[in-house]
C-alpha cells in the first residue's frame, strides 16, 4: 500500500486530505473517504492503460485543474441489480452508460457502480442518502467505483 498527499478537495465530495492506492490483478484501486464518512475505492482498469505511476500524479493535479462541474447534479436512476435511467443532461455531461450491482458477498464493498464516459475529467455521483463519490477520469473508458451506502441508488452526476 502507498500512501500519497494529495490536495484537499472537499468540493467534489472527498474528505480525506490522502488517498491509499493498491493494485490487483486487473485494477488500480485507490480509496477515499466521502463527504459522509463512508469508504469507496475507484478501480482504475489497467486494461485501459492506467499504471500506479499516472493516476498518482494525475490526483496530485486536482486542485490545480479544478475538476469539479460548476453546474448541479443531472439526473440519473442508478438501481443495484434494476434499472438503469441515464438523463439527456447526464448524456451532454459525457456519461455513456452506467450500472450498479450488488456485491455478494461484499468485497468490501457493498455496491459497485460502473461506468463510460465519453468527455469530461471527473465525474461526483449523487446517491439517495444525499453522499457524494468523486471518480477522476483523465481517459475516456470505462471506471468502476465501489461503495458502501444505507440508501444505494444513484439519483444525480455533475
Amino acid at each position: 500500500m502507498v500512501e500519497s498527499e494529495k490536495p484537499n478537495i472537499n468540493r467534489v465530495g472527498i474528505k480525506q486530505n490522502k488517498f491509499i492506492m493498491t493494485s490487483t490483478e486487473n485494477y488500480i484501486l485507490v480509496e477515499f473517504v466521502s463527504e459522509k464518512g463512508n469508504k469507496f475505492a475507484i478501480g482504475y482498469p489497467k486494461s485501459e492503460g492506467y499504471t500506479k505511476e499516472n493516476i498518482d500524479l494525475e490526483l496530485k493535479k486536482l486542485d490545480k485543474n479544478l475538476i469539479k462541474s460548476s453546474g448541479g447534479f443531472q439526473s440519473i436512476r442508478l438501481v443495484p441489480d434494476g434499472e438503469s435511467i441515464i438523463s439527456t443532461g447526464a448524456k451532454d455531461i459525457g456519461i455513456v452508460n452506467a450500472n450498479v450491482k450488488t456485491n455478494n458477498p461484499p468485497i468490501p464493498y457493498e455496491y459497485t457502480l460502473t461506468f463510460r464516459n465519453n468527455k469530461g475529467w471527473g465525474f461526483t455521483f449523487k446517491d439517495e442518502s444525499n453522499d457524494t463519490y468523486y471518480c477522476s477520469t483523465f481517459r475516456n473508458a470505462n471506471h468502476t467505483i465501489w461503495y458502501n451506502s444505507s440508501k444505494p441508488i444513484m439519483i444525480g452526476v455533475k
